[in-house]
């Protein structure tokens, strides 16, 4: 059985802006610095790539003057895998949280379900002008159709993230995922979950409010992933 899908968790938050912004909301009418983590805004988005096609909408609303929240929702690998995700960040503090939710309906190719859901915390350390540092620490439980249990998951991840220039950023992310417990699969033996990934991105900011970027995954399976993506703010 193919378990490439087994546990499906965010890399990011898809959110975007100066660490130092006077408010968390961006709108088309503002120069959106899609490079860092820490400011939200509304957009739409799709992307094609060798998992398939996808879409996204999200919203973004203002909590206070220093915090906003992020309801995004995305339809992935050609419709057949739901993500729903919650975020909340303060720019002033340059931290994050997300809880992400991911139903993928033609889990392992074979027609099945598998559900998960983490609740990820992040931090924005400036390292200089252009570098920023953003750990990311989760925890949450994944399970499918041929599973006859759920299991505790945790995740660790460090991006760094370089503009190269004030339109062009580069994001280099490793993640490890791990298990706490066995997940125990019908007539199969138990399945210990140890993953780890690596995600590179390249992307472009044009007319202040859109890019496109260029994404590249490989894990320890050796499986490659390559997705180009477009997002408009509203």
């Amino acid at each position: 059985m193919n378990h490439k899908s087994l546990i499906l968790m965010s890399i990011s938050l898809s959110l975007s802006t100066s660490v130092y912004a006077e408010s968390s909301i961006k709108n088309s009418n503002d120069i959106i610095d899609f490079s860092d983590p820490t400011v939200i805004y509304s957009s739409v988005e799709a992307a094609y790539g060798t998992e398939g096609a996808t879409l996204g909408l999200g919203l973004a609303i203002p909590i206070n003057e220093s915090w906003g929240a992020l309801t995004k929702y995305e339809a992935k690998e050609d419709l057949n895998l739901h993500r729903i995700r919650a975020a909340a960040t303060n720019t002033d503090i340059g931290t994050g949280f997300m809880l992400d939710y991911i139903w993928d309906t033609n889990f392992a190719d074979l027609g099945a379900s598998s559900h998960s859901l983490v609740l990820n915390g992040l931090q924005v350390v400036p390292l200089s002008e252009k570098l920023l540092f953003v750990p990311m620490i989760g925890a949450g439980f994944t399970t499918n159709d041929f599973a006859e249990n759920q299991a505790a998951i945790g995740m660790l991840q460090a991006m760094l993230v370089y503009n190269v220039t004030s339109d062009v950023w580069v994001n280099i992310i490793p993640q490890y995922s791990y298990s706490f417990n066995d997940l125990r699969l019908e007539n199969t033996a138990k399945k210990t979950i140890r993953k780890y990934e690596f995600e590179s991105v390249v992307g472009y900011r044009f007319n202040n409010n859109q890019n496109i970027r260029l994404l590249y995954k490989y894990n320890e399976n050796k499986d490659h992933e390559a997705t180009i993506s477009y997002t408009y703010a509203l």
